[in-house]
């Protein structure tokens, strides 16, 4: 990827990783060109992801009229 420069909408996501699945997280920093929306979305509204030929899509969850897509963040960084 080409270097960006960084604007206004810049942000970056703090998460709290598992990589061993141990419970002894690791806090890792995404810079992302811009957020549009965060929710907290209640794990019963997460279904299985549809026959997506990704491997790192592990869910879909349905926000008023839109789908999110729940990405699996462990096999993402482990890639």
């Amino acid at each position: 990827m080409q270097p960006t420069e960084y604007t206004d909408n810049t942000c970056i996501i703090v998460m709290d990783l598992d990589l061993d699945q141990n419970n002894k997280f690791i806090h890792v920093g995404a810079i992302v060109d811009s957020v549009v929306a965060v929710h907290e979305l209640d794990e019963k509204i997460i279904e299985p992801a549809p026959n997506y030929k990704s491997e790192f899509i592990t869910g879909v969850a349905k926000s008023g009229e839109s789908y999110i897509m729940i990405l699996d963040l462990l096999k993402l960084f482990k890639a």
